[in-house]
């Protein structure tokens, strides 16, 4: 639905069935998947309204990211590469 609309799936991360938080519709577990995307306004509202609708999705949420952390997304996920300037930091206190 995502790529119909214009936008691109970055990543999906199933994180399988899990007890959710509190009962909701009667359910005590539930299926938890995390999608990272980039999408335009239009494709969001369309996929909340797609969701909102969809009887087996009883609770999600979509959050947009700032600048600062999509830069801190993995360069695998966002096909950004990350140059050595920025790793090398992150390098030094590890070893620390």
């Amino acid at each position: 639905m995502v790529t119909k609309a214009g936008g691109e799936v970055l990543k999906v991360d199933n994180w399988g069935k899990r007890k959710l938080a509190y009962e909701m519709n009667k359910q005590k577990m539930g299926h938890y998947v995390m999608f990272i995307f980039k999408a335009p306004a239009a494709a969001i509202r369309q996929l909340e309204g797609f969701f909102k609708v969809y009887d087996q999705v009883i609770k999600f949420m979509v959050i947009k990211l700032g600048k600062k952390q999509v830069a801190a997304l993995p360069a695998d996920i966002t096909g950004i590469p990350v140059t050595p300037a920025e790793v090398a930091p992150a390098e030094e206190k590890a070893a620390v």
